[in-house]
């Protein structure tokens, strides 16, 4: 072999073993619960797991009832997260369309504040907004071994 495809195999080798373990695969803990706003079941909201630590997150969307299944980042559908503590998130949005489906913008689009143009979709968020974002949300929770139970129930305070 000559030197460049040893070096090329040797950096190829080199890149997967500091790499740490991803995808399909992983151990992953089953994980699902319940998103409530003031005591009142949320479907349709999508929840994210950051990891705090080594590891990978997880999502899910809320159903009927308010329940979700987390869904981990390897790719295990309903599945769980990887053990660990997580920082969650929790996101609900109603979008408005203001474009005819030929592209032009709709006589009622909304005038963007910023840049004076037309927006072709304006987004709503339907919960606090401190939940959407890891640095002001509050909801820390752990994925321990086996099956796990995690309710999300957020306040409008």
């Amino acid at each position: 072999m000559n030197r460049a495809l040893i070096a090329m195999l040797l950096l190829v080798i080199v890149c997967f073993a500091g790499c740490g373990p991803k995808g399909k695969g992983l151990k992953v803990e089953y994980v699902e619960g319940i998103v409530t706003l003031d005591g009142t079941t949320i479907e349709g909201a999508f929840v994210t797991f950051s990891a705090t630590g080594e590891g990978e997150g997880a999502t899910g969307v809320s159903g009927p009832g308010g329940v979700y299944k987390l869904t981990s980042l390897n790719g295990d559908i309903d599945k769980g997260a990887i053990a660990g503590n997580y920082k969650v998130t929790v996101r609900k949005v109603e979008s408005t369309n203001y474009l005819n489906e030929d592209g032009s913008f709709m006589p009622n689009a909304p005038i963007d504040p910023a840049t004076g143009g037309r927006l072709g979709t304006v987004q709503k968020d339907l919960l606090p907004m401190k939940y959407s974002m890891l640095s002001s949300t509050d909801l820390n929770v752990t994925v321990a071994p086996g099956k796990n139970n995690i309710n999300l129930e957020l306040t409008s305070n």
